[in-house]
This record gives C-alpha cells, sequence and structure tokens, in this order.
C-alpha cells in the first residue's frame, strides 16, 4: 500500500524570510499579536478578520509553537521598532490638540 501525503501547509516564507499565511499574505507574527491584543479565540479572530480561514490561523499558531524563538523575537524587534520610530517623531498638532483636550477633561 503506498502512501501518499495530503497535509498543506498555508505557511511560507516571504522574500525577507518571514513566516506568512500563503493565501492571504499575512505573517504568522501579526497572527500571534492579534491573538494576544484581542485575547480571543482563533474562531473570534476571524470575526475581526473575515479574509482568513480558521484553518489558516491554526496554521499560524501550529508554527508558532513549532518556532516560537524566531517569532518571539520578531514581535519584540518589532515593539522595540515602533518604540524608536515614536520616540525619534515629534507629535503631530492635531495630536497635541487632541491629547491637549483629553488631558483638560
Amino acid at each position: 500500500m503506498t502512501m501518499t501525503p495530503v497535509l498543506e501547509t498555508h505557511i511560507y516564507r516571504d522574500e525577507q524570510g518571514r513566516a506568512c499565511i500563503k493565501r492571504a499574505g499575512v505573517k504568522v507574527r501579526e497572527i500571534i499579536e492579534s491573538l494576544e491584543a484581542y485575547q480571543c479565540t482563533p474562531a473570534e479572530l476571524i470575526s475581526h478578520f473575515p479574509y482568513l480561514m480558521l484553518a489558516e490561523v491554526f496554521a499560524a499558531l501550529t508554527y508558532y509553537y513549532d518556532h516560537r524563538m524566531e517569532i518571539d523575537d520578531a514581535i519584540r524587534k518589532g515593539r522595540e521598532f515602533e518604540a524608536e520610530l515614536r520616540a525619534s517623531t515629534p507629535e503631530s498638532p492635531a495630536t497635541k490638540r487632541v491629547r491637549g483636550a483629553l488631558e483638560r477633561k
């Protein structure tokens, strides 16, 4: 009896080597960060991102647990970059007005 593999992978690496969902082009890191931010189940996440299939979210989770250090490192670097960018970018006049109005309340 010959066995033929039937498992289709939803994950690929883009030109920069980042793990992404093949069909949607969403980074695995973004799915993991979204699950954390929304504090939701995979099924609930696809209600926020209807262009994702449930199988793709589970594939991203599977990839994450198989490559946890890689994805956690990418998340950390992304957050560091964001912090550096915020620190080096002056606040816009509109943001200053909104912040001032909120502080006066």
